[in-house]
């Protein structure tokens, strides 16, 4: 398994890990009456920000570490393998990005809050950011 793939192994558990938590205790504790203020949930979102780049440093950090050096110095070279998995990767998850974005323009035209808002374009950058370590992985291990 090389690093990369180790790497988007990481990344991948831990942002289903964090943000889901994040989205499934904001959305099972709304407010039935419908009053929902992004103030009440910001610094519950600041925290969950501050606590994934926190915890992605640590476990690139342990990932460098664990990793013999002959593998580490062959990670420093991206072959052309790696730079066509990790831009197509990239290249297709921005498809999701994108209709998360354009989902939050329509929520602003239709006046939705300012909580639907932020968690639409925060759901659609966590959403694509798991497409991307998928599809990373799927194609490091099924070939492109």
């Amino acid at each position: 398994m090389c690093f990369y793939e180790k790497s988007a192994i990481a990344a991948l558990s831990l942002s289903v890990l964090v943000f889901g938590a994040y989205f499934v205790y904001v959305l099972t504790g709304l407010p039935t009456n419908g009053s929902m203020t992004l103030s009440v949930y910001v610094p519950y979102l600041v925290g969950v920000v501050v606590l994934f780049i926190i915890l992605s440093i640590i476990m690139q950090v342990i990932i460098t570490i664990c990793t013999p050096k002959d593998e580490m110095d062959e990670a420093g070279k991206l072959d052309e393998r790696d730079k066509l998995v990790i831009n197509t990767g990239s290249s297709n998850a921005s498809y999701i990005l994108y209709t998360g974005i354009i989902a939050a323009i329509f929520a602003l035209v239709y006046e939705m809050s300012d909580f639907w808002v932020a968690h639409i374009l925060l759901g659609a950058l966590v959403l694509s950011d798991i497409v991307r370590h998928v599809l990373v992985l799927f194609m490091y291990r099924r070939g492109m």
